[in-house]
């Protein structure tokens, strides 16, 4: 777009020069992107939207990856991207766990809204197999790219961020609900770490983690937060935490297949533990054993006493939520 010295070497193009209206399928007018400075998405009212033509050499996606042809359209929109018409804003997008604000590549997210889906629905993976990216009907895109998903329903989704989405700006999208198209711009970061946790029910501001006994299995928490653990964690012995938004592994980085085996992580984040100052802990190990899941093994310091303590994931520059506990006992 913009202007040329040769205009009949171009076609179908906005020009910024009104003598070569109309010439070769090219016109004069203000292009109404989104941003004229730093963000080239058209707007819902640019003269660009259904102007293109069907030329044979056209790539069969724009840079975001949507097909060229959507909506039922039958011609392309001018520019690198085709307009997306946002019937209603979605509400947010966050980890699923903590609720804190983004998203990671490989990271599992909610995103909150209205009329996503015409009802809930559970996915039922198998192994080997590709995870399903539609739900009911729903499909969720972050930059044009298919997310698996593991739940929807008509306020909440939740779906595994792809591993080839880039940190920085993303645009997600959600299709196939009572809303029609609904889109969220949110920022990607390298990874947005949080441990699995849960509220407890006379205080439901603070969590607690869940951990897991990794010679017998057992669950290690408060009864009372999760009726499944048998017992809390003790120290010197060594746990496993469970964690998701940690990031790229060595190899395998898989976000669209369920697989056996553990992926180790590039780097590991710091474990701090706050008794009765923070100290931060070296995992043991830190890898993908599921989709978007991550197990991160430490020892408990014999020393740590007893009591609820502070726990987080300190990871690059982001750290899992405050308010989150790991309870001791004694020995």
């Amino acid at each position: 777009m913009g202007g040329s010295n040769q205009p009949d070497s171009v076609t179908s193009s906005i020009l910024n020069d009104s003598r070569y209206t109309n010439k070769n399928g090219d016109f004069y007018s203000n292009p109404q992107f989104v941003n004229l400075q730093s963000d080239y998405h058209l707007s819902g009212i640019s003269p660009a939207i259904q102007k293109g033509t069907m030329d044979p050499d056209l790539p069969p996606g724009d840079r975001d990856g949507w097909p060229r042809i959507i909506d039922g359209n039958s011609v392309p929109d001018l520019g690198a991207y085709e307009y997306i018409a946002q019937q209603a804003p979605l509400a947010g997008v966050s980890d699923p766990w903590t609720y804190t604000s983004g998203m990671a590549p490989g990271a599992w997210v909610s995103i909150w809204g209205a009329n996503l889906a015409p009802s809930e629905a559970v996915w039922n993976p198998q192994p080997g197999q590709p995870l399903p990216t539609t739900l009911n009907g729903v499909g969720v895109f972050f930059n044009g790219s298919p997310a698996a998903l593991s739940y929807v329903s008509p306020t909440l989704i939740n779906t595994l961020v792809p591993a080839g989405v880039l940190e920085g700006a993303v645009r997600i999208v959600v299709e196939g609900g009572g809303g029609g198209l609904q889109t969220v711009m949110a920022t990607a970061s390298r990874v947005l770490p949080a441990l699995y946790a849960l509220p407890r029910p006379s205080a439901p501001s603070s969590f607690f983690v869940t951990a897991v006994d990794p010679l017998t299995g057992d669950l290690l928490n408060h009864s009372d937060v999760d009726p499944r653990a048998t017992r809390m964690a003790s120290p010197g012995e060594t746990i496993d935490l469970y964690a998701i938004g940690l990031g790229a592994t060595t190899s395998n980085f898989v976000t669209d297949q369920l697989f056996t085996g553990a992926y180790p992580l590039e780097e590991a984040p710091a474990v701090v533990l706050g008794y009765p100052s923070p100290v931060s802990l070296t995992p043991l190990f830190a890898g993908l054993v599921s989709p978007g899941l991550y197990v991160v093994r430490i020892a408990i310091p014999q020393d740590a006493g007893s009591g609820d303590v502070p726990v987080k994931l300190v990871f690059w520059d982001q750290a899992s939520a405050d308010g989150v506990f790991l309870g001791i006992q004694g020995k």
